[in-house]
């Protein structure tokens, strides 16, 4: 196993999923797995263009509450609420922490393929890029959208519809 980590440190996004789901599915009886319907989640979560084989693997494998909780929860849950920093009368910028690394990094990977293939998703970073903010500030604002749009399509069970195509 500690081979398998040091030749897979670049994707550590697919060796988290593949170990985790291996794991998982090795704990749990023939009838729970047939009810977890990972690949039918997969290939909906596939159908959103941006997310590839492994940013649906990991989304499945590390975050197995996709689709159970609303969107500010589910997005506290990965790290990407905003978190105020006040303390008496001082108040910092709002910053984004905690929360699950892994879904965080595929995420930010998927943004950022997203933001060349899927129309929607590429407006969305444009506006807040000519609206003078950073590229991080606008692909962060990007990955909680998806994130939002990708609980909505494993809550629902509903493909991705791109309504300007």
């Amino acid at each position: 196993m500690r081979e398998q980590r040091t030749l897979c440190h670049r994707s550590i996004a697919c060796w988290t999923a593949s170990s985790k789901s291996q794991q998982l599915l090795r704990s749990r009886s023939p009838k729970d797995r047939s009810r977890i319907g990972w690949r039918e989640k997969r290939t909906l979560l596939e159908t959103f263009k941006g997310v590839g084989p492994i940013g649906s693997a990991t989304l499945v494998a590390d975050l197995p509450e996709l689709g159970h909780l609303d969107s500010r929860k589910i997005a506290a849950l990965v790290g990407l609420a905003p978190m105020s920093h006040e303390s008496g009368d001082t108040a910092k910028r709002r910053r984004i922490k905690g929360g699950r690394m892994h879904v965080r990094n595929a995420l930010y990977r998927c943004a950022i393929a997203a933001t060349r293939t899927n129309k929607p998703i590429r407006e969305k970073y444009q506006r807040l890029r000519n609206a003078n903010k950073a590229p991080n500030v606008a692909r962060v604002a990007v990955m909680r959208k998806m994130l939002v749009i990708l609980n909505a399509m494993a809550r629902d069970g509903t493909a991705w519809r791109d309504a300007s195509e």
